[in-house]
């Protein structure tokens, strides 16, 4: 009867239509396996991505400078043309003496070629060039040969420097072999007008006697900064007296090449 099925349709429960609708939907809204794992392969990336960011700012943080401006002297003015020419390294002037400069963008015939010039024979440790002085004399009188440069940036008092260079006695008939090569830090741009005193005296130096002719003997150490200082000389800053030398027939003066300088 109309009753009886108006009844039979009141006591009906709602089909699961409806749930399986709002399941659908919820698992709709829901990230789905795929998604988490395209999240989690983001987020990998992202953290490699700060890591190296990260790894970088401290390497620039606690990265050292060479405070030495054109320390293996490649830069130039000009090639020389003779000896006697090391203003023509740039950054670099004469200050007691007369070292020289070589490079191999010179001509043979000039003799200050490299690797063969008036002094020797002896190619550059790096590029092509490097510079020459007289350490010591056979005959005394303290005579030195001193270059110098004025440092990128003034050392700060306290510090601890780290300093390197490479030697090599120059094998022509005039060697005498020596010790106390080394660097002077000063707030005097020293020259050829006030040179560097002969005063027993530099922060760093070779006490060991140098007579290889083939090879570049590294020499590094390092001190502590008891000024700001501005300016470097390269030369023996220490007396005939005070000075120990190995005579090597027939030597008459202590000949030394040296290139790619270093002060961190």
């Amino acid at each position: 009867s109309a009753n009886s099925q108006t009844n039979y349709y009141k006591k009906r429960k709602p089909k699961a239509r409806c749930n399986s609708h709002a399941q659908r939907t919820e698992k709709r809204n829901s990230p789905t396996k795929r998604t988490i794992e395209s999240i989690n392969k983001k987020l990998k990336v992202m953290k490699k991505l700060i890591l190296l960011i990260l790894t970088f700012a401290y390497n620039l943080c606690n990265a050292q400078i060479n405070l030495v401006p054109n320390p293996s002297f490649e830069d130039t003015i000009e090639c020389p043309h003779y000896a006697n020419q090391l203003d023509k390294a740039v950054g670099w002037h004469v200050s007691k003496g007369s070292p020289d400069y070589f490079n191999d963008c010179a001509f043979i015939a000039d003799n200050c070629s490299v690797p063969y010039n008036f002094l020797g024979y002896q190619y550059a440790h790096s590029g092509s060039a490097y510079c020459g002085f007289i350490a010591a004399y056979l005959n005394g009188g303290n005579e030195r040969e001193y270059f110098t440069c004025q440092l990128i940036n003034p050392l700060i008092t306290g510090v601890k420097y780290r300093v390197s260079y490479y030697l090599s006695l120059a094998n022509s008939c005039v060697n005498l072999a020596s010790n106390k090569m080394g660097l002077l830090f000063s707030t005097v741009n020293y020259n050829l007008s006030n040179p560097a005193p002969v005063g027993n005296y530099s922060q760093f130096y070779t006490d060991s006697i140098i007579t290889d002719t083939l090879n570049w003997v590294h020499v590094e150490g390092s001190f502590i900064a008891d000024s700001d200082y501005v300016y470097m000389t390269i030369g023996n800053f220490f007396d005939d007296t005070n000075t120990d030398t190995i005579y090597i027939p027939p030597a008459s003066q202590a000949y030394y090449y040296i290139d790619d300088e270093v002060t961190v």
